[in-house]
C-alpha cells in the first residue's frame, strides 16, 4: 500500500468488533479513488503478491532447518553459527506473520527473502560442519 495511507483510510467500514474482508476493503478502495473500480482490483493483486511469498513453505523450511540442528546437537556437531542464523530467520517470519503482509508488501518481500537466505545460509552450515563417515571402522585405523 502506499506510505501516504493510514489504518483508518482503509479500514473505515469496519466496526472494532467485525473482521476485515477483501470485499470492505476493495469498496474502500473505490470509494477514495472517485468510484473507479479499477481501484477493487488492487487488492486482489495484492493477495497474489502476498502468495508469491510462499510463507507456508518458508515455514517448512525452516522447521526442517530446526530439527536438523537438534540432531546435529544430539551427534555432537557445532551448531552455533546455524542456531544464530535460524533464530534470525525464525524473528523474521514472526515479523513478517505479525505484520499481515498485505500492510506492507515491499517490507513483507524483504522479510520473506531474509527468511529463505538466512535458513538457507543455516543449512549449508550445518553441511559444512556435519563429519559424514562413510567408512567402517576398520578403515580409519592404521
Amino acid at each position: 500500500m502506499a506510505e501516504d495511507v493510514g489504518c483508518k483510510d482503509c479500514h473505515t467500514q469496519v466496526e472494532e468488533s467485525e473482521e476485515m474482508t477483501d470485499d470492505i476493503l476493495k469498496q474502500a478502495c473505490i470509494n477514495c479513488h472517485d468510484d473507479d473500480p479499477a481501484y477493487g482490483k488492487m487488492v486482489d493483486e495484492w493477495r497474489k503478491d502476498v502468495e508469491s511469498l510462499d510463507i507456508q513453505n518458508l515455514k517448512k523450511q525452516l522447521r526442517q532447518v530446526q530439527k536438523s540442528v537438534l540432531l546435529a546437537i544430539r551427534n555432537g556437531d557445532y551448531t552455533y553459527d546455524a542456531q544464530d542464523l535460524i533464530n534470525n530467520a525464525d524473528k523474521n517470519l514472526k515479523q513478517l506473520l505479525k505484520g499481515n503482509p498485505i500492510h506492507n508488501l515491499e517490507f513483507s518481500k524483504d522479510l520473506a527473502s531474509k527468511v529463505k537466505t538466512l535458513t538457507e545460509k543455516a543449512h549449508k552450515q550445518l553441511q559444512r560442519n556435519r563429519t559424514i563417515k562413510t567408512l567402517s571402522d576398520r578403515s580409519y585405523k592404521y
